[in-house]
């Protein structure tokens, strides 16, 4: 409606703002003329109702016919404050039936601040959809029963979670589908998470097989993890930290690891996460290279000796 037709709805905000628990705060009949500060603070209140960021609604529950829509719903909506068009709230919400509309409705009880929350879509007049939080209130004005319904945009909120919803599923593919091992932990031992690339490394089958297990049995003794996490509560993190994992078949293997903790508001290691690789062969290689070089030194000095003795002898 115009500007100018909002003011008999002081008497009906009276209403709803008793099922708001703010109490009705002016009595008057808004036909006799009357002007009391009362009146004027309920004009105020429909201000504020109807240049609201929300979109609000008044409907009978006999047709479902829109009696008031607030300067928002008309401009989301794009009729002018002229168009007398009747028009059905499910005509708003397109995705609620009038049968899905008045369960919804049924779920109101009459106690005062009652009220039902939905998701749902609403629909401009150019039929382009947007996502929108409802919520329903229940109210009597002049022996009719009415419903105020307040729709909020949650469009930015929708867009904010896909985002979301995005990176945690590009956060899962790259943890899942990394060559290192990867896994999630608890300080008690209690593993979170792990990809196939860590229970592979440690001979099991999948992560379930290891969700049951304590992560100190991956040691080679209780004391080694108990110094792992000493460092890396000192610390906060560890780069290129080399230790000893004992793979399910019982055998030791080496491996490099890099990970983070993280701590609560008061300085505790809650869990830490980190990502390591087997170095088992190359160190190894390592050992057999220097027990190698060791032996070649050592020829080479028995060598030089043995010609040192020839010539001292020849001298």
């Amino acid at each position: 409606p115009p500007r100018s037709t909002l003011f008999p709805y002081t008497t009906l905000f009276r209403s709803i703002l008793k099922y708001w628990q703010m109490g009705p705060f002016f009595s008057f009949d808004p036909e006799s003329g009357e002007s009391t500060p009362m009146i004027q603070e309920a004009t105020l209140l429909l201000d504020i109702i109807e240049h609201s960021s929300n979109e609000f609604y008044i409907f009978n529950a006999t047709d479902l016919q829109i009696g008031y829509a607030n300067a928002r719903a008309r401009q989301n909506l794009r009729f002018s404050g002229n168009d007398r068009t009747p028009r059905l709230i499910t005509t708003v919400f397109p995705e609620l039936s009038a049968s899905s509309l008045k369960n919804i409705m049924n779920e109101l009880g009459d106690m005062p601040g009652d009220f039902v929350k939905t998701e749902t879509v609403c629909q401009r007049s150019d039929d382009s959809r947007y996502p929108v939080d409802l919520i329903l209130q229940k109210f009597s004005f002049r022996e009719e029963i009415l419903y105020l319904a307040r729709v909020q945009d949650i469009s930015q909120r929708k867009l904010a979670e896909k985002i979301l919803r995005q990176r945690e599923e590009d956060f899962r593919l790259l943890f899942e589908n990394d060559i290192t091992a990867n896994y999630i932990s608890t300080p008690e031992g209690r593993l979170l998470r792990c990809n196939p690339a860590f229970f592979n490394m440690l001979g099991y089958e999948s992560e379930a097989e290891m969700m049951g297990m304590d992560m100190v049995k991956l040691y080679p003794a209780p004391v080694d993890r108990d110094e792992f996490l000493n460092k890396l509560t000192n610390c906060g993190k560890l780069e290129k930290s080399e230790l000893n994992m004992v793979r399910k078949d019982g055998t030791v293997i080496r491996c490099i690891e890099n990970v983070s903790g993280i701590f609560d508001k008061f300085g505790k290691l809650v869990r830490f996460q980190g990502y390591m690789y087997e170095i088992t062969e190359q160190k190894r290689a390592e050992i057999q290279h220097q027990i190698q070089y060791a032996i070649s030194r050592a020829s080479v000095t028995s060598q030089s000796l043995e010609e040192l003795l020839d010539r001292k002898s020849v001298v």
